[in-house]
């Protein structure tokens, strides 16, 4: 019989605590009903809301009673805040410090977008009505999923140098 052990994560005054995220090293990050926090071996920082952690500490997450994204590094916040962005939806990073994520615009549009150290790339499938960015790896590659403008069903994506390769569902035949 395999024994398992549980760990309370309670931030002190917190309720309707959400962890969201976890490193290698432990420290963890997530939402409560007041704010974001960092649990780094019980000891808890208050942060903004925050989705994620990489091995390096950094944390992204989405801005407390805003509509842009952040990325926390060495005790300093970077805003994330695409071009034409009305709401950052999500957000995710990789051990480099590469964010992706997706924005609505002010028409209701969903796009994708890579942040990359000041610089950033909007993700958009070709011939796709809506394009959100949910992870990326070490190597820049990063996946999603999109939905086209006959509003079939979601469909995934891959992006790596440049080059979008959809992904389709596996079906069986009958």
């Amino acid at each position: 019989m395999t024994t398992y052990t549980y760990t309370t994560i309670d931030p002190p005054g917190s309720t309707n605590t959400l962890p969201t995220g976890i490193n290698d090293l432990g420290q963890i990050v997530g939402t409560y009903s007041s704010g974001g926090f960092l649990d780094s071996g019980g000891t808890y920082t208050t942060i903004d809301p925050a989705t994620n952690i990489n091995d390096a500490g950094q944390i992204v997450g989405i801005y407390e009673n805003s509509s842009a994204g952040f990325l926390y590094s060495g005790g300093t916040y970077t805003t994330i805040d695409p071009p034409g962005s009305n709401r950052i939806e999500t957000i995710n990073f990789n051990a480099s410090g590469e964010v992706v994520g997706a924005y609505v615009d002010s028409n209701g549009v969903d796009h994708g977008f890579l942040y990359n150290h000041g610089n950033y790339a909007i993700l958009n499938v070709p011939g796709a009505l809506n394009t959100v960015a949910y992870n990326i790896n070490a190597s820049g590659q990063v996946v999603g999923f999109y939905q086209d403008s006959f509003g079939a069903p979601l469909q995934g994506f891959l992006y790596s140098n440049g080059t979008y390769t959809t992904i389709e569902p596996f079906r069986q035949c009958h």
